[in-house]
């Protein structure tokens, strides 16, 4: 039970670590463009994931991290 714990609140603060220009390079590498064509807004901090919206090359998308 305490390793349950303990791994449910490093997964919080790793995903609170997470920051857009992580995001924007994670996103960029995955679908292939420059960093700069990428802008990531709209982070929300769940607990076991964390979601995004990006816009790459004016099309909006919303991602899972």
């Amino acid at each position: 039970m305490k390793k349950l714990a303990l791994l449910s609140l490093s997964t919080i603060i790793l995903s609170g670590c997470v920051g857009q220009s992580t995001l924007e390079r994670k996103t960029s590498f995955e679908f292939g463009y420059d960093q700069n064509q990428v802008q990531v807004s709209n982070i929300s901090h769940g607990f076991s994931e964390t979601t995004y919206n990006a816009m790459i090359k004016g099309k909006n998308i919303t991602a899972p991290f």
